[in-house]
Formats: C-alpha cells, sequence, structure tokens
C-alpha cells in the first residue's frame, strides 16, 4: 500500500507541474499577443522601392519573413502596423486608411513571394514580390519596375515645429 500510495503522490505532483507548465505556456502565449498588438513600425513602404540595405527592406522582411514563414503576425496585423498605426501614431489621422476622399500611397504585393534579398554582401538588391506602388495617384513602381516618376512628398505631423 505504501508503494501504491508513494506512486500516486508522483503522478499527482506531476499533473500539478504540467498543470503549471501550461498556464505559464498561456500566459507567455498572452503577453506575446499583448506585444505583438503593442509593437509599432517606423517605416511605410520604403522596402517597395528603396534597393538598400539598413531598415529598408523591414516591410518586406516583416511580410515575408514574419507573417507568411514564421506566422508570428497575420497579414492583417502586419499591414495595420506599417499604416494605419504608425500614421495615427504620427498624429496623421488623414492618412494610411483606404478611404475615399483620403490621401494614399497603395503597394500591390505576391504575399506568396514577397521577401526582402539585400544582404552586407550585395545590399543594393530589391525585394521580390512587389507589383505595383502608386504615389499620390502616380505609379512608381509597375509589374516590378521603377517607372521615372517621383511624386513623394515628406509629411509633417502636429508635433513639426518649423517653417
Amino acid at each position: 500500500m505504501a508503494v501504491g500510495k508513494e506512486v500516486k503522490t508522483k503522478i499527482n505532483s506531476v499533473k500539478s507541474t504540467q498543470k503549471i507548465t501550461s498556464a505559464m505556456e498561456m500566459v507567455a502565449a498572452s503577453k506575446m499577443r499583448r506585444a505583438q498588438e503593442q509593437m509599432a513600425l517606423g517605416l511605410s513602404d520604403a522596402g517597395a522601392h528603396v534597393g538598400m540595405l539598413c531598415d529598408a527592406p523591414l516591410p518586406t522582411d516583416l511580410l515575408g519573413n514574419w507573417v507568411r514563414e514564421r506566422g508570428v503576425l497575420s497579414l492583417e496585423q502586419a499591414i495595420r502596423k506599417m499604416t494605419s498605426q504608425p500614421a495615427q501614431r504620427a498624429g496623421l489621422f488623414e492618412r494610411g486608411i483606404l478611404r475615399p476622399g483620403m490621401a494614399a500611397d497603395i503597394v500591390v504585393f505576391d504575399a506568396g513571394t514577397i521577401m526582402d534579398r539585400a544582404t552586407f554582401q550585395e545590399p543594393h538588391q530589391y525585394s521580390e514580390g512587389m507589383k505595383w506602388v502608386v504615389v499620390n495617384g502616380k505609379i512608381v513602381l509597375d509589374e516590378g519596375k521603377l517607372t521615372r516618376a517621383r511624386p513623394g512628398r515628406g509629411l509633417r505631423g502636429p508635433g513639426w515645429i518649423g517653417e
């Protein structure tokens, strides 16, 4: 009988440990979801038409690596983090959402092939999977090829102090 009680005690101890581990995993997953929701990015479509290594390929890396390959964020979450979320944080409430009457730059990409290709050895590699980029109503990337159009301009949020 003593052996039976000892075995039951060990089994109960293992079950308690499993419950604790499971609860800890649930808490960690919840914290990760909250962190993902709170995470903000600092760029928009820079990886679409800038061929340099630094943070220029961030959007295409986010979409290809973190969304498609790793599944850390949904496509919708990633797009929001590159569009409306940074616009709102900068106080540009009339930007970052596709809606009639609102100003918008539009990026069309292939979610199945989007990926940055820049490396430190070859930093001037354009990202793959970009189809079209429209800035201020003008096409600047057409079927993956740059056009000569340069209609973009800098935006200043409400915190800008200057002339």
